[in-house]
């Protein structure tokens, strides 16, 4: 596993007055699921925004295969191949399942051999809309939505809300996916369908950064661990290293 996969440097984050993160140096293996952990506003989510561009770093660097990326917009970040779900379960109400997953379809390169005539732009047009409504459906089978494909997004129940946006982030072909509580609100069946889907998505050669305030949960599907604490890391290592450090179960309880 290569160090060079995503780290990032001295990463800051401010609010007003508010360190939100205070100099982080956070690094991700390629290859394995690295999952992020730590109390209620410890800056986890902050971290993810600040990733992927929807909030600028107040000092510091992130870095994506070697590559600074921190003065990059969400949309160039997403075009590099990092992918995110948000914890809020976000997706269009408006829209089908199978609308929904399609959004996820990356638009770098679809022009490149498109007609100079009018005619042929429609054409090109209705062709990619075809091919993307198919790989849609592919997509769905494989996390066993295909029956919701026609259903209104807006009509989901939260566990499948959060396998459609699960999803949408897999149909942009991500090498980078970053979920933010995943699990959250659900129950045992659920989280055990999610975890499993989780492990399938690494195995298939994705990266995955996994924020949770699920311990066990983590525990079972991550390869390292990162602590946070009002924006500080704490604790970094091996899943097991870190779930034993007593400086993570005083920042939980409080004490030691």
């Amino acid at each position: 596993m290569s160090k060079e996969f995503f780290f990032t440097h001295n990463l800051t984050k401010e609010f007003g007055g508010i360190r939100a993160l205070n100099s982080l140096d956070i690094t991700v293996h390629q290859g394995e699921i690295h999952g992020i952990i730590g109390p209620n506003g410890a800056g986890k989510t902050t971290l993810i925004n600040v990733i992927t561009g929807l909030e600028g770093p107040s000092a510091g660097e992130v870095l994506f295969q070697k590559n600074r990326i921190d003065r990059l917009p969400p949309e160039l970040i997403f075009e590099r191949g990092i992918s995110r779900t948000f914890q809020e379960g976000k997706i269009v109400s408006n829209l089908t399942v199978l609308e929904n997953v399609m959004i996820g379809f990356s638009k770098k390169g679809e022009r490149d051999n498109i007609s100079g005539n009018i005619f042929g732009i429609l054409i090109d047009q209705l062709n990619q809309e075809h091919k993307n409504k198919d790989k849609g459906r592919d997509i769905l089978k494989k996390f066993k939505l295909q029956s919701l494909a026609e259903r209104w997004a807006d009509d989901l129940v939260w566990y499948e809300r959060q396998l459609v946006q699960i999803a949408r982030a897999i149909a942009s072909e991500p090498k980078f996916l970053l979920l933010d509580e995943p699990t959250a609100g659900m129950g045992i069946e659920e989280k055990k369908i999610i975890e499993d889907k989780m492990v399938e998505i690494n195995q298939s050669g994705v990266t995955i950064m996994l924020i949770s305030h699920d311990i066990q949960f983590i525990r079972r599907v991550s390869h390292r661990i990162t602590v946070l604490n009002f924006g500080q890391k704490i604790s970094e290592g091996l899943s097991e290293q870190v779930l034993t450090d007593p400086r993570v179960w005083e920042a939980y309880l409080g004490s030691k």
